[in-house]
């Protein structure tokens, strides 16, 4: 075989290759991966307007192709021009084509939210209903959650399925931030609908949704909710267990201990043991002792007092007497008995601005002082006469407490 002949054999198999090549390369670039390749490159360099026409003339030369159609419609996304990411990625079917796509799944979510940060909210919703169609329900990740949250934000009727599953994920993930994070949503979640349940008279189902609740965290707030579906179901030792540990957590909180106090006396008034009924008023005197001032206060201790049914205090009166040049703080008050029980003393504890200690005054009650004006005046002046308070003790049980103030 000749030099010549495997000269002109190699230059035709060389000539080949470089045809094949040219034909792979002319076709790989006749096709949308050119568009696409292009603007990924625009796109990772930061040039989004580049890649927005690389991809508008793929557009116009594969009318048909969905991927483009999502990879411009992500472009002007970014841009952020909402209303043209919106009109690409609703057109060429791209949606139903992509449905599987895990990016466009996430995209959609993006979408939504823009959407909504802009007022379009049949368009938040339409994508957020997308999104619930397509999603992949046994993906986890900590996307997966946020989308999650997100939706569950847009789509309230799904709020607490998407929540818990957002939960779930976190937990797998062991995310105490993106947990916590969850948690704040779903908790309140759960309070709303054991009250909801509550205010229906559905106390078993409000008890099961608390219960979940707990399952993912122990606070003041699930205490004090679990607190009152027992005192609705007369469970009062359970309501009593709630309430404590709810005000131990959060001993500032009024509301706490006045929805206890009143779940008490409701007690108090159904109990047919005497002992019971005293030990639950005794209790509720305790906790408005602690409370300042208001009229929700002043209407349960006059319903207390009522119930009682030991004594009865009125034409009550806390002023000043000026003597000299100082002012004393002087209650006036009127004890009538509507019982057999023995008053045997009287104490009253003068206060001024900030709980201060003005003065205790403590005295011996005589059958001439029952149902005649009593009249006390501390023995020390106040030094601020804008606030004065006088709390009044009969038998060492606390009976009512009393404030002046003035502007």
């Amino acid at each position: 075989m000749s030099v010549q002949y495997l000269y002109m054999k190699k230059s035709f198999f060389i000539l080949f290759l470089l045809l094949a090549l040219s034909g792979i390369l002319f076709y790989w670039f006749s096709t949308p991966n050119r568009y696409l390749l292009e603007s990924n490159a625009h796109l990772s360099s930061g040039k989004i307007a580049k890649a927005v026409r690389v991809l508008e003339k793929g557009v116009e030369v594969h009318p048909k192709n969905h991927k483009i159609n999502f990879a411009l419609a992500k472009s002007y996304f970014l841009l952020g021009e909402i209303e043209l990411a919106n009109k690409a990625i609703l057109s060429k079917d791209t949606i139903p084509l992509l449905k599987d796509n895990k990016l466009l799944q996430d995209f959609l979510v993006d979408l939504a939210i823009a959407n909504l940060n802009v007022g379009n909210k049949s368009l938040t919703r339409f994508f957020a209903q997308k999104y619930m169609v397509s999603q992949n329900k046994e993906e986890v990740s900590k996307r997966a959650a946020k989308n999650y949250v997100s939706i569950g934000r847009i789509l309230p009727e799904y709020s607490l399925v998407l929540w818990e599953k957002a939960y779930n994920i976190a937990y797998e993930l062991k995310d105490t931030e993106l947990k916590e994070g969850i948690k704040a949503l779903l908790l309140p979640e759960y309070f709303h609908i054991a009250e909801s349940l509550s205010n229906e008279k559905k106390y078993i189902e409000a008890l099961d949704i608390l219960k979940k609740a707990r399952t993912i965290g122990r606070n003041a707030e699930l205490n004090f909710q679990e607190g009152i579906v027992y005192g609705k179901l007369d469970k009062i030792g359970l309501a009593q267990r709630h309430f404590e540990e709810a005000i131990s957590l959060d001993p500032d909180n009024v509301n706490y201990k006045l929805t206890y106090a009143n779940v008490l006396k409701d007690a108090a008034i159904a109990s047919k043991n005497q002992n019971n009924k005293t030990e639950y008023l005794e209790k509720v005197k305790l906790l408005l002792s602690s409370i300042e001032d208001n009229p929700k206060k002043t209407t349960l201790l006059n319903k207390i007092l009522y119930l009682n049914k030991k004594y009865k205090i009125s034409d009550a009166n806390l002023m000043l007497a000026m003597i000299g040049d100082y002012s004393y703080p002087s209650l006036a008050f009127k004890i009538k008995p509507v019982s057999d029980t023995v008053l045997e003393k009287y104490k009253i504890i003068f206060l001024e601005k900030d709980k201060k200690w003005v003065d205790v005054y403590e005295a011996d009650i005589n059958n001439s002082d029952l149902d005649q004006i009593i009249e006390v005046t501390s023995r020390n002046p106040v030094n601020d006469t804008a606030y004065i308070n006088a709390k009044l003790y009969l038998n060492n049980e606390f009976v009512s407490e009393y404030t002046n103030k003035r502007n």
